[in-house]
């Protein structure tokens, strides 16, 4: 509805995101458009990223008719390394999870919740 504040916003949202992601260790794979797609060694550090980014857009005094609505999917899978990506059938599957969530919500897949739990916060 408002291309003209759409662009900072997208702006300031990346640079939120880039910072909890790199903050927390973790190495960006992929970018399309507002997605970042984040490589993580362990749970704890993906959980806080999340948290991180997630804390710092809410508090965003966003310049928009509607808030900026975000969707987070953490998802525990293997993957290998290629050219400077990563491919394996899970991503495919983060796709579909991020297509089904809704803005505004945190997604955690089975895997991922049970290693997060110890990491989530309250």
């Amino acid at each position: 509805a408002g291309p003209e504040a759409m662009r900072p916003a997208l702006a300031r949202h990346g640079a939120f995101v880039r910072q909890a992601i790199e903050a927390n260790g973790g190495q960006i794979f992929r970018t399309a458009g507002d997605a970042f797609c984040a490589a993580f060694a362990t749970a704890g550090p993906a959980v806080a990223a999340a948290v991180d980014a997630r804390r710092a857009l809410t508090a965003e005094p966003w310049n928009l008719d509607q808030p900026l609505r975000v969707r987070i999917v953490l998802h525990s899978t293997e993957a290998v390394a290629s050219r400077g990506d990563y491919v394996g059938g899970g991503l495919n599957r983060l796709g579909r999870l991020l297509a089904a969530c809704h803005g505004g919500q945190t997604l955690l897949r089975p895997g991922a919740q049970t290693l997060a739990r110890p990491h989530l916060p309250t």
